[in-house]
């Protein structure tokens, strides 16, 4: 018994290693795509903000990027630290804390409507995009950011979104797969 409780205990912090150095993996590789997209002269025949990169993939042309096959996404939904960066960057509210730190929370407003905190929208996106995509409709995220950039409210922790205004966006941008 006290064989497999050690063999048992082994194995979860091999797994446990594992899942840090995935994690280090994903973070370099969404680091990396965000430079190439940033590098690359982009135009109206190649990738936009407004094409859903969810359903397409990515191949150079003259330094261009190019979006011709499907089922290989171009860019991936941004981990958790690129999202709270990307609104909070030239945004009204400080963040005064690591990323890390940050509260992810739901709370009802004064008015009774529910509000989520930038770190918990993150959350709500993502998993309202596999949801989504399990009922055959995608969002492009970036553009979404883009568009939700700027309505936040103050919030005791931070900026937060209204849950209505977050689903209405959605809403709004969802396409069929």
């Amino acid at each position: 018994m006290e064989e497999k409780w050690k063999n048992s205990e082994n194995d979860k912090k091999r797994l446990l290693k594992e899942i840090e150095e995935l994690r280090k993996i994903t973070y370099d590789m969404s680091q990396e795509n965000r430079e190439l997209l940033r590098k690359h002269s982009i135009d109206n025949n190649y990738y936009t903000p407004d094409r859903s990169t969810s359903d397409s993939s990515a191949s150079t042309n003259n330094g261009k990027i190019s979006l011709a096959n499907k089922n290989t996404p171009l860019y991936n939904f941004p981990n958790r630290t690129e999202y709270v960066q990307f609104i909070y960057e030239n945004s009204r509210h400080v963040l005064n804390t690591d990323i890390s730190e940050l509260s992810d929370m739901e709370y009802r407003t004064n008015d009774g409507e529910q509000a989520m905190t930038v770190p918990k929208t993150w959350e709500y996106l993502l998993k309202t995009l596999h949801e989504k995509e399990q009922e055959g409709y995608t969002f492009d995220t970036w553009h979404i950011m883009s568009v939700m950039k700027g309505n936040e409210v103050c919030h005791g922790s931070g900026a937060a979104y209204m849950k209505s205004f977050v689903d209405s966006v959605l809403k709004d941008n969802m396409r069929e797969l």
